[in-house]
């Protein structure tokens, strides 16, 4: 069945394990929600004993690859006992553009599991699927399914409010929801900025204007949009979302920042990829905040586009524009927007390889 938001928070409401589905497909273009709710459901299924990038006993994670060449049938690995006689939980990732026979890996698994053959519980976690895609077919009809889409900011709120409800953090109704509209874009990355908030504060506190401005360079909506753009050489496009984060009083290092980031970021890409289109196409979907599927492309383009010595030199360049900042605050907007123009004026000037 296809399994709906409240129901799915019904079920790990109850303190009862069987409750919940002992196999469930996470799917969508919402990576980050279906990060958050395959925690979730592997914590309660453990007693609360899982966190993502921790080797729990009682969890094994693998993807198809490892099912299709040569490995261990997937109800093979739910029939396996833990080391400690526990619950073994499978996790699997099924990464976008891979081809499998989903009938032949699913069907007798996921029916073994209906009839309670198994004692072991199964996560899928994939991007987007067609409706006629077998593998949403099959977990529809004789499993669970959960569709990750975007969310908006009152889907997030609930979370939080008891985030910052449990660390006694004090905000603003309606800055609260001015955070709730930027945190929904991703809720791993929002997951990330509220453990960055509680970290700032310890328990206790209040957050104001300045301090969630300083928390979420993304405050102002404009930021990620001035940095594509000035990446990509869309120097006209730059000036019009300067001018936007001007009238909003965003501070000029912030934006320096900002860029300086997204530096390392495309750096960082690159040594991860090596050239291969493959494995940079791969980092960009597992990188941590979610990249947007529209921006994946542009994105992509970037890496390509500039090469290692260029970033590095922008990167020099940042320090300095902050520097001069700093000691004459009177020109901030002009040394940034000449940094920020600079390096859509870069763009097809050196910067490729």
């Amino acid at each position: 069945m296809i399994i709906k938001r409240a129901a799915l928070e019904a079920c790990l409401a109850k303190k009862e394990k069987t409750s919940l589905p002992n196999a469930l497909l996470l799917y969508g273009p919402n990576e980050g929600l279906s990060r958050y709710y395959e925690q979730r459901v592997l914590a309660a299924h453990l007693a609360g004993e899982a966190s993502e990038g921790k080797n729990v006993e009682g969890v094994v994670r693998t993807n198809i690859q490892a099912l299709t060449r040569g490995g261990r049938r997937l109800s093979d690995l739910l029939c396996s006992p833990s080391l400690f006689g526990g619950k073994q939980v499978v996790l699997l990732e099924v990464r976008e553009g891979e081809r499998f026979d989903a009938k032949k890996i699913f069907e007798n698994c996921l029916e073994e599991l209906a009839k309670g053959k198994s004692a072991g519980s199964l996560i899928v976690r994939t991007a987007m699927l067609r409706k006629d895609a077998a593998l949403r077919k099959i977990f529809a009809e004789k499993a669970t399914a959960f569709a990750s889409y975007e969310e908006s900011g009152e889907d997030v709120l609930p979370m939080l409010r008891e985030v910052l409800d449990r660390e006694k953090i004090l905000v603003e109704n309606s800055l609260l929801q001015d955070m709730a509209e930027v945190l929904s874009v991703d809720r791993m990355a929002a997951l990330q900025e509220l453990e960055k908030i509680t970290l700032y504060y310890g328990t206790g506190g209040k957050i104001d204007n300045e301090v969630w401005q300083l928390l979420s360079d993304w405050h102002s909506g404009k930021i990620g949009e001035l940095l594509y753009d000035a990446f990509d050489g869309y120097g006209e496009n730059c000036l019009i979302n300067l001018d936007k984060l001007r009238i909003a009083q965003v501070s000029g290092i912030v934006i320096i920042r900002s860029a300086m980031r997204h530096i390392q970021f495309l750096r960082n890409l690159r040594q991860a990829s090596h050239g291969n289109s493959l494995k940079l196409r791969n980092a960009i979907a597992s990188w941590r905040p979610f990249v947007l599927f529209h921006l994946r492309e542009r994105l992509s383009g970037q890496v390509r586009r500039w090469n290692a010595n260029s970033l590095l030199k922008l990167l020099g360049a940042g320090l300095d524009c902050e520097k001069l900042i700093k000691s004459r605050a009177s020109l901030q907007w002009l040394l940034t927007e000449r940094y920020i123009l600079g390096i859509s004026k870069s763009v097809g000037k050196g910067a490729k390889k």
